[in-house]
């Protein structure tokens, strides 16, 4: 967001002062549309090495029983507007609860 913000003001920048830095509005404009491809890169490459980055359970856990994930972060609020939404936002603390 930031690299974005900055791309922007800069193009802004160098219209409006022409004689500031003559290549800025250009140079702004090249990395407003490669930032998004770069990073795009970086995570892709990030995601497929923590692929082979495997999580095994203790020797003594038990087969027949499933770790459950929870956290409060979870549950979406939107100062009460998630009730006239069709899809439960707070679903993952009832199920939570129910288990």
């Amino acid at each position: 967001m930031i690299e974005f913000v900055a791309s922007l003001s800069g193009f802004i920048g160098g219209l409006v002062r022409p004689n500031w830095w003559p290549p800025l509005w250009y140079t702004s404009l090249i990395l407003l549309f490669a930032f998004p491809i770069i990073n795009e890169i970086l995570l892709s490459l990030k995601g497929y090495c923590r692929k082979f980055r495997v999580l095994r359970a203790p020797e003594n856990f038990p087969d027949d029983v499933f770790p459950i994930v929870y956290s409060p972060k979870y549950n979406i609020h939107a100062f009460g507007l998630e009730k006239l939404h069709p899809f439960d936002a707070s679903k993952y603390r009832r199920v939570f609860e129910d288990l």
